[in-house]
Order: structure tokens, then C-alpha cells, then sequence
């Protein structure tokens, strides 16, 4: 039996999802076509199964976003997101493979503050660090910067999807927020300082860049690319897929030995069903509760994380 994820909600996380054979298939062209799509889709999803946007960047193969997962349904958020969008762009590169990489997409539990801060600013350093551009802001995809907090993301309907359909209306629109970790701040005082370290890593790579003679590809380039295209560079094979991110060791050992205590309870209430008992499910379980009409344990029945994240300084 595969494990089972435990999905609470709340959870800040950090999901990640590449296309197949890492073609170059969500790359953006000059009409803004996949970038509109994404938007869109994105918020489609996110707003049926209230997942709260932080930071969000879309590569040409593979894209990166860190949210809160208010209800535990992200793996339903998942599955829609991806479904549609591989849905618009194999109708607009006309195929009809698999638009997605068979592998497991990336799914990780962000256990504190830094660790948090970090995932954030490696999503956001993506396009610069793979010497694509020179700064983030050149970047043209969809993707949500520490400036567009507190702010209406507004996207159009692609036109794969057909009008009047009540359930895709021509135009949605989302507010991308702060982690709630860092909420606290105004916003006036949180997006300089975010600003700032993503400038500070733009210098640094631009430094490296130069002392190895390389340069940027630039987004013209960036926009011609063959969908069906890879990078030239080897994929790193059989890499860690972890379930939980932080920067005290501590943490992660809590995590794991609550993970599988939520396991143990979970086969047992399995084995339980099997022999037709209907008893409740471990909080966190996605599918079954929700199948059979049956209510989770309360978190205290079961053994359980508490995250309480340290309160953001600046440095």
C-alpha cells in the first residue's frame, strides 16, 4: 500500500510540478498566451479549493509555488491546475502526450519562518539563476513578486474555454498575499525589504556570471523556443522529493515521527473499514472521510505537529 499523504489544513507549502522529459512546453511567447492561461487556471483553482497565493514563478519546463493551503485540498487544487493547463497548451502546441512529468510533483511542508523565507526567494531567483535574464522583473511569465501583495491579479479567459460557462467567467481576479508568518508587517515596510535581498542575489549572480564569461540568454531568445525543445544540460536523476522543509533539525524529526504516527492510524482504521467498521479516519486523510460521509479524530486523538513559526525579524 502507498503511504498516504497527511493534508491539514493551514499548511504552508511549497509544490513544484516539471513537464515531460523537461521540454520546454510552458515556455511563453511573445503573444503571452501561456502566461495568460496560467494565470488564469491558477486562479481558478486556487480559489475553488482556497489555497492563498505567496509566491509563484513559471518556468519554460517546470513551475514553482509556495502557498497556504487553508483546507487541506491542494492535491485537488493540483489535479485541476494541471489538468486544464496541459489541457490549453497541448491544444495550442497541437499534441496530445502527456504534458507533465510521470514523476511525483513536489509537495513539501515549509516547518518554519526561515526555511519559508528561503523557499521563497529560490522561487523568485529561478529564471536569474538559470541565466535566463539579468533580473527577475524581466522574467516574462506568470508569476507573483513580494510587489504584487495586496494587490487584484486579474486574468482573461483563455480561449479554449467556451462563453457563458458559469463556472469560468471571462475574467478572474485573485489578491496575492503574505505568509501568514510574515502578515504582521506592514506591507510598506515587508516589500523593500524582499525587494532588496532578491537585488542583492541578482548582484551576485551577475558577478558569478561574469567571472565565468557567460551571459544571459534574454527573454527574445527565451520566447522562440521549440516547445518540444529541452535543456542541453543533463537531468540530475533519483533526487530527494521531501515531505518537509526547515532549518531546525529538530522539526524535521517532529515531523517525521508525526507522519508516521499518522500512518499507523491510518492502516489501522483501514484494516478497521475493511472488516466493516466504520470508524474515523486520522486528521489529514483526504479521500476517505469525505467518500464515506465519516468525520476526522480530532488532532489531539491523533499525534500531531503544531507549527508555531518564530516571529520575522529583519536582519
Amino acid at each position: 500500500m502507498t503511504a498516504p499523504k497527511q493534508h491539514l489544513p493551514n499548511q504552508i507549502v511549497n509544490l513544484v510540478r516539471r513537464t515531460n522529459q523537461r521540454q520546454f512546453l510552458l515556455r511563453n511567447d511573445a503573444t503571452g498566451q501561456s502566461k495568460n492561461a496560467a494565470g488564469y487556471i491558477y486562479i481558478l483553482a486556487a480559489l475553488k479549493h482556497e489555497q492563498i497565493p505567496h509566491a509563484v514563478m513559471t518556468m519554460s519546463n517546470h513551475i514553482h509555488m509556495c502557498q497556504t493551503d487553508t483546507t487541506g485540498h491542494r492535491s485537488k487544487f493540483m489535479q485541476e491546475f494541471h489538468g486544464l493547463y496541459a489541457k490549453v497548451l497541448n491544444r495550442a502546441h497541437q499534441r496530445q502526450d502527456s504534458l507533465w512529468s510521470g514523476s511525483e510533483p513536489g509537495n513539501t511542508w515549509l516547518l518554519d519562518t526561515k526555511a519559508l523565507i528561503d523557499a521563497m526567494i529560490y522561487i523568485w531567483l529561478n529564471p536569474v539563476r538559470a541565466g535566463l535574464v539579468e533580473r527577475v522583473m524581466h522574467w516574462d511569465h506568470f508569476k507573483i513578486m513580494p510587489g504584487d501583495w495586496g494587490e487584484i491579479l486579474r486574468f482573461k479567459r483563455p480561449d479554449y474555454f467556451r462563453d457563458g460557462d458559469p463556472n469560468k467567467p471571462e475574467y478572474l481576479e485573485i489578491i496575492a498575499q503574505p505568509p501568514a508568518p510574515l502578515a504582521h508587517i506592514p506591507l510598506e515596510e515587508l516589500v523593500p525589504y524582499f525587494e532588496k535581498r532578491i537585488a542583492e542575489e541578482e548582484e551576485a549572480c551577475m558577478i558569478a556570471r561574469r567571472k565565468k564569461n557567460k551571459k544571459v540568454i534574454g527573454m527574445e531568445k527565451c520566447y522562440v523556443l521549440k516547445p518540444t525543445s529541452a535543456p542541453k544540460t543533463k537531468a540530475v536523476m533519483y533526487t530527494r522529493n521531501p515531505r518537509f522543509s526547515s532549518t531546525i533539525p529538530e522539526l524535521i524529526v517532529k515531523a517525521i515521527e508525526s507522519l508516521k504516527a499518522f500512518w499507523g492510524q491510518y492502516k489501522r482504521c483501514l484494516e478497521a473499514l475493511k472488516k466493516g467498521s466504520r470508524e474515523s479516519f486520522p486528521a489529514g486523510t483526504i479521500k476517505l472521510p469525505g467518500l464515506l460521509g465519516l468525520a476526522c479524530f480530532e488532532l489531539d486523538k491523533c499525534h500531531h505537529l503544531k507549527i508555531e513559526y518564530e516571529p520575522f525579524q529583519f536582519s
